[in-house]
């Protein structure tokens, strides 16, 4: 199955459900990029953030489980298993073992690809916490530089700023949110962006 099919399936679980899992602070961040607050939309943004890994939220995977059939229910934890209840299925410990398995066959998602060997393999699945944010000032220019490049599509701009204001370090920014919204079935090209 592809990403957009277990973003697809994670969206089904509605925007309440969805909304305690990103959280507040991240769903602000969000609106601050632009970005429409739709399950879908809210769905991607969490897995490309997290991978695999926002499945370790029980209440997530119960959720998830809840919105599937009696026969999807059958078919990745046996028909001998019943009767299915949403809450006990997704009562287990996130990881290697045969329950993580059993739960991401839903998505037609191997083990080998959610745990991949190395975490540096795919780097999207990381996860990084910032320890130092953007000024303000710096946050309204990233703002205003996700809005060109959102709207009118160009593949070029400038980001002219005072010496020491941090111009590296806000365009650095940039690219992260340009690559974290960035359409997954299709390569990525980072705009020129020029510093002066």
């Amino acid at each position: 199955m592809s990403i957009e099919n277990v973003v697809s399936l994670v969206s089904r679980v509605g925007m309440s459900k969805l909304s305690a899992v990103v959280g507040d602070e991240r769903l602000v961040r969000l609106s601050e990029l632009g970005i429409p607050m739709r399950p879908s939309t809210i769905s991607d943004a969490l897995f490309q953030e997290q991978g695999y890994e926002i499945f370790r939220n029980k209440d997530l995977r119960e959720s998830v489980l809840n919105s599937l059939s009696e026969d999807q229910l059958d078919a990745a934890f046996g028909a001998t298993d019943r009767p299915h209840t949403p809450s006990n299925l997704a009562s287990f410990t996130w990881g290697r073992n045969s329950q993580t398995e059993k739960f991401l066959s839903i998505f037609g998602v191997s083990l080998e690809l959610a745990f991949p060997p190395s975490e540096n393999s795919i780097p999207y699945l990381s996860r990084t916490t910032i320890k130092k944010p953007l000024f303000d000032y710096q946050n309204s220019i990233r703002k205003q530089l996700n809005n060109f490049l959102n709207q009118d599509a160009k593949n070029r701009i400038i980001a002219h700023m005072p010496t020491g204001s941090g111009k590296t370090r806000t365009t650095m920014e940039l690219i992260a949110d340009f690559i974290r919204n960035r359409d997954q079935s299709s390569p990525t090209l980072i705009p020129e962006i020029a510093l002066k």
